[in-house]
């Protein structure tokens, strides 16, 4: 199996054969015409910088450059000691370019980033993303009232919501 480091684009293959290493090339061949090489997964959320709730259910998001007609993903959140744990496995459709995955985060609190790969066989991945950044898991948001004063008098209270990591 060839698997493809370059990025997306139009290429073409020379195949040469020489009769030993350092020897001069005794027959080659190209292909007969250029093919495209698609775009792999890229990950859309959470892509970095994102506040998860422990326990609050989300949607995984990514994209496909080009549909394949079947195949997997599998996915895996990774904490900074490079403990990884699958999140879980979805099955390629063929035609499909977005997909995703209903998950609960656990209930563990950190930053993490998170890895996805596919392949035509399970376990054979071909092509990865990681996501660009960390995102974090905490716990449920705790609700505060925000004063906000000029010190001339103006004040203004806002309702927000922030996330304790438990760290």
């Amino acid at each position: 199996d060839w698997i493809p480091r370059r990025p997306p684009g139009r290429y073409q293959i020379k195949v040469a054969y020489a009769t030993a290493l350092g020897q001069p090339w005794t027959a080659s061949d190209s292909s007969d015409a250029s093919f495209t090489l698609a775009a792999g997964p890229s990950i859309t959320f959470p892509n970095g910088g994102e506040g998860l709730v422990r326990g609050g259910p989300v949607n995984i998001t990514w994209t496909l450059g080009a549909p394949v007609s079947g195949g997997f993903f599998r996915l895996w959140i990774i904490s900074p000691g490079n403990v990884w744990r699958e999140v879980g496995t979805v099955a390629a459709l063929p035609g499909c370019t977005s997909y995703s995955l209903h998950w609960t985060p656990p209930n563990v609190s950190g930053s993490f980033t998170l890895d996805l790969a596919y392949g035509r066989v399970l376990g054979q991945w071909t092509a990865s993303d990681t996501s660009d950044a960390r995102f974090t898991i905490g716990v449920k948001p705790k609700n505060v009232i925000v004063m906000i004063s000029d010190g001339c008098g103006y004040n203004q209270m806002l309702a927000a919501d922030y996330y304790e990591t438990g760290q």
